[in-house]
C-alpha cells in the first residue's frame, strides 16, 4: 500500500502561535504530511513559520475583523494545487475560512477530512461574539462536522464538552505526544539554574508557564499566591505578554503588596531557558479559564513536578485519577490559595512521591510512538472506508 498524501490545514502557524503549532508540528512529524497555513502576512514577516516546510495563504483582512479574512488574490494557487492532490485533509480551526476552504476542497475532489478541534468549540469560546457563532455553527458548522471522516478530541473532557452541540458517532479522543526534556544530568543542572536565581535550598519555587493574557489568569494566580501567606516559596511567572505589559504586572504585584522576593517575573524563555526553569522549579500552576491540553501541564509532570489545576484545564479529568497534584473544584482564589498553602507544607519527599505519579502517566500515555500509530491507525481506517 502506497504512503497517503495528507494535507495539514491551520490558523497563524507562527511560534507565538503556541500550543495550536506545536501540535500541528507533531501531526506533520508523525504523518509526513504538507502543512498549509491561513496566515496575517504582518506576523509571518515579524516572526517566520514555526514549522518548517509551512505553505502561507497570505490573509487580507475584513472590515469584519479577523474572522472574515480570506485569501489574498492568487496567494492560495500553490497550496491548493498540493491540497487537491491529497488522500486525506486535517481542518485545525474552526471558525475561520479555512474550515470552508477544506470544506470545498472535499466536495469538489473527494477528499475526507478530519476535523481536529483544539478547544473550538468549549463552552468558553462561546463568551464572546456568541451570536456570530452560533449562526455560524447552525448554518455551516454542524454539517461540516457531521461530514467529516473524523472528529478529533485531544482529551476526554474536550469529548465530554462537545457533546451538547455535536454528538455524532466520529469522534475520536486522541492524547497530543510529549518529547521529553533531554537533560545530560538533572541534578546538576537543577543545583545550577537554582544557584543562578538565587533560590535557597529550603525554598520551593511554584511556576506559572504561560501567555500573560487574561484567558490565563496572570492575576488572579498573583493574588492566590500572595493570599496564601507563604514564606518559603517564590512564584516564578514565565510567558509572552499580551493582554498585560511587564510593567503592568510587576505594578500590579507591587499594588497587591508582593515584592521581586517572592514574585519573579521574568518574561518570555524558549528552548533550554525554559526547559532549565521548569527543571528548577518544584510545582506548577495553572489558573486558566480553558486549556483544551495544556502542553506546559505535561512539561512540568515530565520533571516530576505536582500540578495545581483549574477545571479549565480539560486534562485534568484524567490527571485527577493519577492524584499527582491538585484539582480544584471552581475558579475562586481562595481553593487556589488553599492549595498553594498545602503545596508549601509539603516535605520535598511527599511532593517528589506525587510528581513521580504524574511523570509515570505522561511517559505512558504520552509517548511520540503511540501518537503516531495512533493516527497511522485511524488513517488506514478513513482511507479504507472512502
Amino acid at each position: 500500500m502506497k504512503k497517503p498524501k495528507i494535507t495539514l490545514v491551520g490558523l497563524d502557524l507562527i511560534p507565538s502561535t503556541g500550543g495550536p503549532s506545536k501540535t500541528i508540528g507533531y501531526f506533520k512529524e508523525a504523518l509526513s504530511a504538507n502543512v498549509v497555513s491561513f496566515t496575517n502576512p504582518i506576523k509571518l514577516e515579524q516572526e517566520g513559520s514555526a514549522i518548517a516546510e509551512t505553505i502561507h495563504i497570505k490573509q487580507k483582512n475584513s472590515f469584519l475583523g479577523r474572522a472574515f479574512a480570506w485569501p489574498q488574490k492568487a496567494s492560495d494557487v500553490e497550496a491548493y494545487h498540493v491540497a487537491e492532490q491529497s488522500d486525506l485533509l486535517t481542518c485545525h480551526i474552526l471558525w475561520r475560512y479555512s474550515a470552508h476552504w477544506v470544506s470545498r476542497l472535499s466536495r469538489k475532489h473527494s477528499i475526507p477530512y478530519w476535523v481536529i478541534l483544539h478547544g473550538c468549540l468549549d463552552p468558553y469560546v462561546f463568551s464572546y461574539r456568541s451570536l456570530v457563532k452560533k449562526v455560524w455553527f447552525f448554518l455551516f458548522g454542524r454539517s461540516f462536522l457531521r461530514n467529516a471522516s473524523l472528529i478529533v478530541c485531544a482529551t476526554q473532557r474536550e469529548r465530554e464538552k462537545i457533546s451538547e452541540l455535536y454528538n455524532g458517532n466520529n469522534v475520536e479522543v486522541v492524547y497530543w505526544p510529549m518529547t521529553l526534556f533531554n537533560f545530560v544530568d538533572e541534578k546538576a543542572t537543577r543545583e545550577i539554574v537554582r544557584r543562578n536565581y538565587g533560590i535557597k535550598d529550603d525554598e520551593k519555587v511554584l511556576l506559572f508557564l504561560g501567555r500573560f493574557h487574561s484567558v490565563k489568569r496572570p492575576l488572579e494566580t498573583i493574588k492566590a499566591f500572595l493570599n496564601a501567606s507563604v514564606d518559603n516559596t517564590i512564584l516564578f511567572m514565565v510567558g509572552p505578554f499580551e493582554s498585560y505589559s511587564a510593567e503592568y504586572i510587576k505594578e500590579f504585584i507591587r499594588i497587591e503588596g508582593g515584592s521581586e522576593a517572592n514574585i519573579r517575573v521574568l518574561g518570555p524563555l524558549y528552548d533550554e531557558e525554559k526547559s532549565n526553569i521548569v527543571l528548577a522549579s518544584d510545582g506548577y500552576i495553572s489558573l486558566s479559564l480553558k486549556e483544551n491540553f495544556g502542553h506546559t501541564v505535561v512539561e512540568s509532570l515530565s520533571v516530576g513536578n505536582p500540578v495545581i489545576l483549574t477545571p479549565g484545564i480539560d486534562l485534568s479529568m484524567e490527571l485527577s485519577a493519577v492524584h499527582c497534584g491538585w484539582f480544584l473544584t471552581d475558579n475562586s482564589v481562595e481553593q487556589a490559595s488553599q492549595a498553594i498553602r498545602v503545596f508549601s507544607q509539603m516535605s520535598n519527599e511527599e511532593l517528589d512521591k506525587m510528581g513521580e505519579r504524574g511523570k509515570c502517566w505522561v511517559v505512558e500515555n504520552l509517548s511520540f510512538q503511540r501518537f503516531q500509530h495512533k493516527l497511522n491507525e485511524l488513517v488506514a481506517k478513513t482511507i479504507n472506508r472512502n
